[in-house]
């Protein structure tokens, strides 16, 4: 009975997190470009990337993405 508890309070416990997860992912947003094609990304925690273009291929952001942030400031990658 005791085991029956716990596999379904992790169970629970995964579901959150993985809604939690998604969620998270939904709330970025495409800000007005000021390069045609390049716009900058606000982040789910209400940051806002300073690069309009992937620092690795020079192309444009991708919201599905997460930042990697670097002294606070999140930077947005393709």
């Amino acid at each position: 009975m005791q085991r029956n508890r716990s596999i379904r309070a992790l169970l629970v416990a995964i579901a959150a997190l993985t809604l939690g997860a998604v969620v998270a992912g939904a709330q970025q947003l495409l800000l007005p470009a000021k390069e045609k094609g390049f716009p900058q990304i606000q982040f789910a925690d209400s940051l806002i990337s300073p690069n309009t273009h992937c620092p690795v291929t020079g192309h444009r952001l991708n919201i599905q993405v997460r930042p990697v942030y670097v002294n606070g400031v999140p930077i947005g990658f393709c």
